[in-house]
Order: structure tokens, then C-alpha cells, then sequence
């Protein structure tokens, strides 16, 4: 039942985006370890997601706009998943071809996840996924804004 509830909440909250959900849910999926894999996209960890920032990837916070504003990843860009991540509002800040990593809360939150797959269905090419996310990066003391 909590998963039947817990998909067809995405479904509810996905449906403004303007895209049919096939596009990019057949995408998601969750693991042994109630964490998300995302097909097409790559699953990175804090060390990975650290030398990606240090490499010049972009990087995207889909976490609720009070929480990027309390702090982030140095240069990136907030787009709260639920309000503002479109693919125009993507295309304002990267390229289709442009290395871009989405990250949200931890391990556990679908955010980033959904984020990704919605990227990919959009024709965006390079996509990370950092599974930890703002928890893992605080976590080891990297840096912030």
C-alpha cells in the first residue's frame, strides 16, 4: 500500500512538469539498500562528487529553496524539483552536452534521483547522480556556500 501511495504522490506531483510519466519513471529505481539508481545516469559518491566540483561539472541542488539558501555546493545551482526544475530552466544554465550532477539530501531522498532521470529524458547526456548528497558533503567537511 505505502508504495502504491508513494508512487501515485509522484505521479500527482510530476504532472505540471509536462511530461508523460513514462518518460523518465521507467528510470528509477530503487535498491536492496532503499536507495535510488537511475538507468542512464551515473551514481557518484562524496569523493567523486568532490573531483567533479574540483573539474569544473555543474552542479544542481534540487532541495527545497529554504534549504539551498541555508547552504549548498559552491556554484551550484539551486532548482527546487517541485517549482522551478524544467528543461527551459535547465537550458538557462547548461547545455545539453554539459556535465551536470544533481544532488538533494541524502541517500534516501528521491529528489536528485528524479531530477536525473528528468534530465535524461530531456536529452541531457552527461548526467551524475550523487547519492549522498548535501549529508555526505557536509559530512566530510568540504566546502560550502
Amino acid at each position: 500500500m505505502f508504495k502504491f501511495l508513494a508512487v501515485a504522490t509522484s505521479l500527482l506531483l510530476f504532472s505540471t512538469a509536462g511530461l508523460a510519466q513514462d518518460e523518465w519513471t521507467s528510470l528509477v529505481h530503487k535498491n536492496e539498500a532503499a536507495e535510488f539508481d537511475v538507468e542512464g545516469a551515473r551514481k557518484v559518491d562524496h569523493s567523486k562528487a568532490l573531483n567533479l566540483l574540483e573539474n569544473g561539472a555543474a552542479f544542481v541542488d534540487v532541495r527545497r529553496d529554504i534549504q539551498y539558501r541555508t547552504g549548498h555546493i559552491p556554484g551550484a545551482v539551486g532548482l527546487e524539483l517541485k517549482s522551478a526544475l524544467t528543461e527551459d530552466s535547465l537550458l538557462i544554465h547548461f547545455t545539453k552536452d554539459q556535465q551536470i550532477v544533481f544532488y538533494c539530501s541524502d541517500k534516501q531522498c528521491y529528489r536528485s534521483a528524479h531530477a536525473s532521470a528528468m534530465a535524461l529524458s530531456w536529452g541531457f547526456t552527461d548526467v551524475a547522480y550523487f547519492a549522498g548528497g548535501w549529508t555526505a558533503w557536509i559530512g566530510h567537511d568540504y566546502p560550502r556556500n
